[in-house]
């Protein structure tokens, strides 16, 4: 039940990339926490932040899942043929109250991003539409595509492909 205004992304977005992915320390955990969402909790880390970029609109990102405890929990689950999504975690205050389709909204009036989690069931339904690889040391690679169907492939199958693409280096198509 909230509105988020894009020029508050836009800045959250900017400073988040700034401050925690170009440093290496932008982390995520498994499911948002029940209890002191404003920290990042080492034991229940599961990924890294690796991208991120606001296009206007939305917000894109990459992201590798960690072979923490936690991270191997999300791998599970992948290997599982289950999902993963993503869901942005923040804190703000709420400003005007304005209502769209009949239904009683907050205006965000300011925003702190903390980071993106893991989650089962993101709020943002678009989140649920994965794009991208994720990788493990297991020697096991996800090919999530549009819609969440995940392919599994051998790492050997992704780097056959990439070297016929005349790259060596592990990008998404």
């Amino acid at each position: 039940n909230r509105i988020y205004p894009e020029h508050l992304w836009e800045k959250e977005v900017k400073k988040y990339v700034e401050e925690r992915v170009n440093r290496k320390c932008a982390y995520g955990e498994l499911n948002h926490p029940s209890a002191n969402a404003h920290e990042i909790d080492p034991d229940n880390v599961c990924m890294l932040m690796t991208e991120a970029t606001w296009d206007g609109k939305e917000v894109y990102g990459k992201s590798k899942i960690l072979e923490t405890p936690k991270g191997l929990i999300a791998i599970a689950m992948l290997e599982g043929g289950g999902r993963v999504s993503a869901s942005s975690r923040g804190l703000g205050n709420i400003g005007e109250q304005v209502t769209i389709e009949g239904k009683k909204v907050g205006k965000v009036a300011s925003l702190d991003l903390i980071c993106w989690d893991a989650v089962l069931f993101p709020s943002n339904y678009s989140c649920d539409n994965l794009k991208g690889i994720t990788e493990s040391l297991i020697s096991k690679a996800y090919d999530i595509s549009e819609g969440g169907v995940i392919y599994e492939r051998t790492l050997s199958e992704f780097e056959k492909r990439l070297v016929n693409n005349g790259t060596k280096n592990l990008k998404s198509d």
